[in-house]
């Protein structure tokens, strides 16, 4: 039974893994683009124009127009290319649960792009993504009817990483406290 649950498993993080990977190919771009304005340097610092008194007023003598566009706006020097990669948001999201556990006395090991934590009351495990939604799934250490050894899908949403850990923390607290009343 054991060895089936274990296939059973792996089946559904392999088929996770190839979802995710799709989602990625999809959702993810390389560079995030962010329009800033035009900050002045040393070689296109100019001082702003003043109209001599013999030309019109209302008119500048170097109108500005609007870029139509990306192409243009990058070489208008109006776009800030931001690296921010899809390895660098599993980067960050690893350092954030290394926090959170430590913080809260909590085991957790990455594998295969995958972050697992373990509680006193159950396993939990996920894949950061900030493209769309992430499914996290939980396996209780305590079995009940109907159930099998094996992980299941708590939900999928789309959440932060600090809010599916704050949602583990609320989750085991209260499971603890249900243990505590009934026993």
């Amino acid at each position: 039974m054991k060895l089936i649950n274990m296939i059973i498993s792996d089946i559904q993080r392999e088929k996770e893994i190839r979802r995710l990977e799709q989602k990625r190919s999809i959702y993810a771009a390389s560079k995030n683009y962010t329009q800033l304005r035009k900050v002045p340097t040393e070689e296109n610092h100019t001082l702003p124009d003043i109209p001599s008194p013999s030309s019109d007023p209302g008119k500048s003598s170097q109108p500005e127009a609007d870029p139509e566009t990306m192409e243009e706006a990058d070489l208008m020097g109006l776009l800030h290319v931001d690296e921010y990669t899809q390895d660098q948001f599993f980067s960050n999201a690893c350092n954030r649960v290394s926090r959170f556990c430590e913080k809260h006395s909590l085991t957790y090991e990455i594998k295969d792009s995958f972050i697992y934590i373990t509680t006193d009351i159950g396993k939990w495990y996920f894949h950061p993504n900030e493209a769309g939604e992430t499914t996290l799934y939980h396996k209780n250490y305590e079995l009940r009817r109907n159930q099998a050894e094996t992980y299941h899908v708590q939900f999928t949403k789309s959440l932060t990483v600090d809010q599916i850990l704050s949602y583990i923390l609320r989750h085991d607290n209260a499971q603890k406290r249900r243990k505590e009343m009934y026993s």
